[in-house]
Order: C-alpha cells, then structure tokens, then sequence
C-alpha cells in the first residue's frame, strides 16, 4: 500500500513537471524554442537573417527582447534585388538595408489574430525624422495585406524571442504615396492627385527632392465628396486644372515633418502660397480654411501616419482654398 502511494505521488510529481514544461512553450515562457534568427533559417529565411547581419542588427534576433518578424522569402528578397538592381545582398547600402530590415520588426509579439485593419509601428526610421517611426499599414479584408503590397503566407513561427510571420514580398519603405495606395480610404485623394499627370503630385509625394519632407493633410474618401459637392462638380475632371492644383497644394505643408502635437494654435502657410488656420477647441485640433470652412482630425489611430519623406494626418474634409 505504502509502496502504491509513493508510486502515485512520484507519477503525479512527474506529471505536473510536463505539463509545466508544455504551458510555458504555449504561453511565450521560450523553454523549448530557439530566437529569432535559429527560427529563421531553420525556415529557410537565410536572406533576411544575412541582411540583419550585414546591417548590424542582428541582435534583435538574437537577444532577450520581445519581436514581431514579419521575414520576407528568399525568393522576395530575390526579386526585390532585381527590381532595385542589385547585384546581390551585399550590393544593397548599408544605412539603407538596416532600414529595410527594421521596416520588417515590430517591437511586441503580434499574433496573427491581432493584426487589424490599421496602422503600426516598425523599428525603421527615415530622412523625414530621426524620432518618429515609420508607419505599417495593415489590410485584412479581404486576407491580410502589409502596406498593399506584402502578403503573410505563413503565421505564428514561434520563437524565444517573439515570433515570425513569413511574408511574399519585401514591404516598401512607405512614402506618402505608398499610404495613400495602401490605405482604401483615401483613394479619393490619390485619384485627385493623379488626375493631372503634369501636376507631378505622385512623383513628388514618391521621392525626397524639392520642399521634403511634406506634411500632408488628407481628407478621407467621406471628405473629399464633400469638398466635390462644396465646389458644385461631379469628379475632378470638372475642376480646371490650375484651381485643382492649387487645391490639393493647400492641402501640404513643405519642408516640415509636424507631429499632431506640433501643430499648435496659429496659421499656416501652405504649399500653395495661401494660409489655413489650426484651433485647439479643447475637444480637439481643427483646421479653418480661407472659405471658413472647418475640418477635424479623425481620430488618433490616423494622425501622425509616418512616411520615409513625410507625415500625414487624415481629416474629415477637404480644404478649399481662394480660387
């Protein structure tokens, strides 16, 4: 009997040991998984591993922390040598491979179920400000999209440190266009600006030349119809070509990266040589135009939207400068 006991007791000990064991490789406790960069090559991620290496960031694979890798295939990083004209790797700049590669980290651990329609933060950072974070847009409906272009076909890699989800493209390094593409909501502002290819809006919003970085303030698909109707025509195509211009050039603030909390009481001059006027009414921030028509910021999940060359803040209205 005694003998019958003890055997129970040593069983249950034993037991309770393995199943203490198993709940903490489920709930992140990292016992039985190997980091970031182990996981990755042991899926074939070799590339993006190398590229880590090569940028000097690889100890956020290796280290303690606590990451989301969003790993681009070998095959991607292939094809986006190709596309850029690299011989390989190696031939990619430095400073801009590490930007690139932290364009691929998020600093928590993101299951698959938690990334929503909206924006996150990665580790990059870009020329428009050394503070801010570069944004990640992500789309779920229909299937998850990571900044329109990048496509999670394999999710929830574990690791000891964070977890990988494997993607089929190199995410951009986002511009404000780039946004603009990605997030459906402001479709509306990027058809307007491609209206008028003369114009060069998208190739300038694209690049860091002239008057960068660009504060952008751009009214939602719900805003821009109103400003179409406040105008009285049907599509841009009715607005003369210098007045639609001049109007979405009101709309950018040139050589200024301003966060929302920059933007305090007082006028400014915008891109298209004409002022508008922001007001802390004390249940938020609004922008008055010439017209006196007034628009507000929607809501804190689609301000300070950070882009490589810029910053955009989505607002409820279109503004409508003196034409």
């Amino acid at each position: 009997m005694r003998k019958s006991m003890l055997f129970k007791s040593l069983f249950l000990t034993l037991f309770a040991s393995v199943a203490l064991t198993s709940c903490g490789s489920d709930d992140g406790g990292g016992s039985s998984y190997e980091n970031l960069a182990t996981t990755a090559n042991g899926n074939g991620l070799t590339t993006f591993v190398t590229a880590a290496q090569i940028a000097g960031v690889d100890n956020l694979l290796t280290g303690s922390g606590d990451y989301t890798v969003l790993a681009p295939t070998n095959g991607a990083f292939d094809q986006f040598l190709i596309e850029n004209g690299y011989a390989n790797i190696n031939a990619v700049p430095v400073a801009l491979l590490k930007e690139i590669v932290l364009n691929h980290i998020l600093n928590s651990d993101v299951q698959l179920d938690e990334l929503v329609t909206g924006y996150r933060r990665t580790l990059a950072h870009g020329p428009a400000s050394e503070s801010s974070a570069i944004s990640l847009y992500v789309k779920t409906d229909p299937g998850i999209k990571l900044n329109g272009v990048s496509a999670i076909t394999t999710a929830n890699v574990r690791a000891s440190n964070g977890r990988i989800h494997i993607v089929d493209k190199v995410i951009p390094l986002p511009t404000i266009v780039t946004h603009l593409q990605a997030n459906a909501d402001l479709s509306s502002l990027l058809a307007a600006l491609s209206f008028d290819a003369d114009s060069q809006f998208i190739a300038t919003l694209s690049g860091t030349g002239n008057q960068y970085p660009f504060t952008l303030f751009a009214p939602n698909n719900n805003g821009m119809n109103t400003l179409l109707n406040d105008l009285d025509v049907n599509n841009y195509g009715d607005i003369p070509a210098d007045d639609l211009e001049e109007l979405l050039s009101y709309h950018l603030l040139g050589g200024q990266n301003k966060f929302y909390t920059q933007l305090t009481d007082g006028t400014y001059l915008t891109l298209s040589g004409q002022n508008f006027t922001i007001q802390n009414t004390g249940g938020g921030k609004k922008i008055t135009d010439v017209q006196d028509r007034t628009a507000n910021f929607t809501g804190t999940a689609t301000r300070d939207i950070q882009a490589w060359n810029g910053i955009i803040h989505v607002i409820d209205k279109g503004l409508l400068p003196g034409l």
